[in-house]
């Protein structure tokens, strides 16, 4: 996955569909891991036993517990009754593209920026650049955010700019690379951000309970500020494969309810540091420096 990003202060940037296919092949080369797509779970029924999944199409899974990893809108959290994610006030559009050569100097010169290029227009919308162009030739990557209260999300990036922005060499600029974007859009364009009320939380856990629980937004989505929701997903992960790997507990249920309450507390500091810094960078303000303890704090990992 390395290889596939670039290089930055304490961390690597990867494109998210890059190491989507890379975590996504290396599962598939493992011989005792059982892939299935497309399937749609239409019941769950838990037991001292374990928990068997049952599918539209008729795929019956039974396994000793289940881990609600399917993001902010989780049908698993659903599932569990707890409560929904909320507005975090704003949407996004995202696109990938490959700069050609025969970009404009304005275009072509991005792939010389350092990351990430911000582009504002007052405190309600922003647009950041994300250059891949040392570890792919070409290749970026853009977000426009804004917090816009009336925004169809159905509206096209173009026509957002074209309410926002006055200077029509500017505007020429962005049309050009939304034109070069245009076959990666996601629809509906502009994607309501949402997080996790982590208030709600309750015995030190974020939600499972018996042989099920939840990992990554599907369990605690936060704003996406410096790409913590992500890691937090990747921390999850490596925690709870050591607790269950660890089996100093006689249940999985035990086991489960260790595991939330382990990451909680750190999860929990993350999630209002983004917030604050979210808050901050839409206020016009800069974004608080981290200090040297919360940076070996953070990137110290678990």
């Amino acid at each position: 996955m390395l290889n596939k990003g670039v290089s930055i202060p304490n961390g690597v940037m990867v494109l998210w569909w890059h190491m989507r296919d890379v975590i996504l092949q290396l599962v598939m080369q493992k011989k005792n891991i059982q892939v299935y797509t497309g399937e749609t779970w239409t019941s769950i029924t838990e037991n001292e036993e374990g928990v068997k999944i049952q599918c539209e199409n008729g795929l019956t899974i039974q396994a000793d517990l289940l881990v609600g990893a399917d993001g902010v809108n989780s049908s698993i959290r659903s599932y569990l009754e707890l409560s929904p994610p909320i507005s975090a006030n704003s949407r996004s559009a995202r696109g990938t593209l490959e700069v050609p050569a025969t970009a404009s100097p304005r275009l072509r010169a991005l792939l010389e920026e350092d990351y990430p290029t911000i582009k504002r227009w007052g405190t309600e919308s922003f647009l950041s650049f994300f250059n891949f162009h040392r570890a792919r030739e070409g290749q970026m990557a853009w977000t426009l955010a804004t917090t816009i209260e009336d925004l169809d999300e159905n509206i096209d990036p173009t026509t957002l700019l074209r309410r926002i922005e006055t200077d029509p060499d500017e505007l020429q600029f962005f049309e050009e690379l939304f034109a070069l974007s245009e076959s990666v859009y996601a629809r509906p364009f502009f994607i309501q951000s949402k997080v996790t009320d982590l208030s709600t939380c309750v015995a030190g856990r974020w939600g499972g309970r018996g042989r099920i629980t939840l990992l990554g937004d599907a369990a605690h989505a936060m704003r996406p500020v410096s790409g913590q929701g992500g890691n937090m997903a990747f921390e999850d992960s490596a925690v709870l494969a050591r607790v269950i790997k660890g089996g100093r507990y006689a249940s999985i249920p035990e086991t489960l309810a260790e595991f939330e309450s382990t990451r909680l507390p750190r999860v929990k500091i993350l999630h209002n540091d983004q917030e604050e810094q979210a808050k901050r960078f839409y206020e016009g303000e800069s974004i608080t420096p981290k200090t040297k303890e919360f940076k070996e704090w953070l990137f110290g990992g678990v």
